[in-house]
Order: C-alpha cells, then structure tokens, then sequence
C-alpha cells in the first residue's frame, strides 16, 4: 500500500511512502508509519482509493473521519488497508494558498 502526503506547494512537494502488507494495518496504522500528520496536513481531507475488484471499474474513495478516530473513538472509517491502497493526506486549504501567493510574489 501507499502513503501519499500533499505538502501545501511546498518545495518537497507530494511525498509517496510505500508499505508492504502484513494482514491486519489500518488508515491509523498507516498514517503513524509515516510519523502521523504533519503541520500542514488536513484533518479533514483525507481518504483511501482502492481498486474495485471488477476490470474497468472506478476506484472506490473511501473517506476517512481522521478527527472521529481519534478525538471521538469512532472506529468506521478506520479501514483495513488493502493491497494497492493508495492513502491520501492533502494538505490544509490555506497553507496551499499562502504557499502559492509566497511563490508569485516572491522574486
């Protein structure tokens, strides 16, 4: 599986951390693998896309309620992760602005 992190148009841009399976990880598990969320990352716009066992079907975007799993002990959206998942952190909405505004103003 893999862990992809957007960094808000930092210079290091979007990371991808791959995972090998050993049967029983989480989102959580997941996450905390690659050292938890960073300071830019969004808590509320991160999901799990994974392959439909069907050829020629979408992805299936699973959302995941990060502050729910682990403010509120709500486990649903705490997936299995699943060979080939793909987990996506994107980055909070405003640290991407600023970090795009810093780039064109900036010489």
């Amino acid at each position: 599986y893999y862990v992809m992190t957007d960094g808000g148009g930092a210079s290091a841009g979007e990371q991808v951390v791959s995972f090998p399976i050993t049967g029983s990880e989480t989102v959580m598990d997941a996450i905390a693998n690659v050292g938890g969320l960073s300071d830019v990352s969004s808590k509320r716009n991160i999901w799990v896309a994974r392959r439909t066992p069907h050829p020629g079907q979408p992805w299936q975007i699973l959302p995941v309620d990060w502050v729910g799993m682990t403010q509120h002990g709500i486990t649903c959206t705490n997936y299995q992760v699943m060979p080939g998942d793909r987990i996506y952190v994107k980055s909070q909405r405003l640290v991407s602005i600023d970090r795009t505004m810093a780039r064109l103003i900036s010489p």
